[in-house]
């Protein structure tokens, strides 16, 4: 279960990182058609990290039923 958290946090960051730069940069270019382009990209970046989250979150949710299942049962 670690690797796979440990991969989710590694992309988590990514796509944060490519994000924010995305974000930077949209008011600094002039032209309209790539502005747009950088919405579309910050939009579809935006929604796979939601993604991303979401299944972090059952995970780590997954992960503390087991816990509690597993003290239960001690």
């Amino acid at each position: 279960m670690t690797n796979t958290t440990h991969f989710l946090t590694v992309a988590l960051i990514h796509d944060t990182e490519c994000l924010l730069a995305i974000l930077r940069t949209i008011n600094d270019v002039d032209d309209p058609e790539r502005q747009s382009f950088l919405v579309d990209a910050a939009e579809n970046i935006g929604s796979n990290l939601l993604s991303k989250l979401q299944c972090n979150e059952a995970i780590e949710d997954a992960a503390s039923s087991d816990d509690s299942e597993a003290g239960e049962a001690i």
